[in-house]
């Protein structure tokens, strides 16, 4: 398991990154508008020296997308990690990569799935009910860390932080709050040494809640909202092969 600062200190850089991504603009100087739509453990990048980058915006969204592109009511990403409105096929934002950036950073102070279940209809009502008080009852998340969570995993996108630099921000003052002192180098060659050790013991990593490529559904909504949900993330493709890029993956537990 990571230290708490570690997994602070690994969200504030990724929500850092995700700033820049959401600040970009074109040579007019207008935004591009992307959001990423794909924050989740694969893609969260940690190299030596203790570098942390966000990867693969394979499936982001920008203000470039030529309308039609891409089959209505598609999904994109891995379901455990959508936010609500992402589940429902509802309009998503820049906010809806904070919601995803909050479930990656609960799992690593947590070292349990958040919203994952045995059925994808039942990972998806989770996802949709985004009920993070009762998942963090039983935890022992410090309360300023609590409070970050509260904020980005919101269910209400007018909830969540507004900004990658506002929740960056808001983590770096409680780990300083925490005396949190960070040596990045260090915190590599932790990472490094468990992943090693991990695979020695069971094999080659898989990024936690992958089981294959990003979830896609362009299947027509009808029925109930639950029977929607099921329909639209019901279609799983790829079976891609990840080198586990970031170190808390070997304590995940299924």
């Amino acid at each position: 398991r990571l230290a708490d600062k570690h997994s602070l200190y690994i969200a504030g850089c990724i929500a850092s990154a995700l700033d820049y991504a959401h600040s970009a603009v074109d040579e007019t100087g207008q935004e591009l508008k992307i959001v990423h739509l794909d924050v989740t453990p694969s893609n969260l990048l940690v190299g030596p020296g203790g570098t942390v980058k966000l990867a693969d915006f394979g499936v982001a969204k920008s203000r470039f997308e030529v309308p039609g592109s891409m089959p209505r009511d598609e999904l994109r990403g891995k379901l455990a990690y959508m936010s609500p409105e992402q589940v429902d096929g509802l309009a998503v934002d820049r906010r809806t990569d904070f919601f995803s950036l909050g479930t990656c950073l609960y799992e690593m102070l947590t070292c349990k799935r958040l919203w994952r279940a045995r059925s994808i209809a039942q990972t998806a009502d989770n996802v949709c009910k985004a009920n993070v008080e009762e998942r963090m009852r039983d935890t022992d998340i410090g309360e300023p860390a609590r409070r970050i969570l509260r904020r980005a995993l919101a269910w209400d996108p007018e909830d969540r932080y507004q900004s990658g630099r506002e929740m960056a921000e808001d983590i770096h003052a409680v780990m300083v709050e925490g005396g949190m002192e960070i040596e990045p180098a260090t915190m590599w060659l932790m990472l490094d040494a468990n992943i090693k050790y991990s695979r020695g013991r069971t094999g080659p990593v898989s990024p936690p809640g992958h089981t294959g490529g990003s979830w896609v559904s362009s299947a027509p909504l009808s029925g109930s909202a639950a029977q929607r949900r099921t329909e639209r993330v019901n279609l799983h493709v790829g079976n891609p092969t990840y080198i586990a890029p970031l170190g808390f993956q070997p304590w995940f537990k299924a």
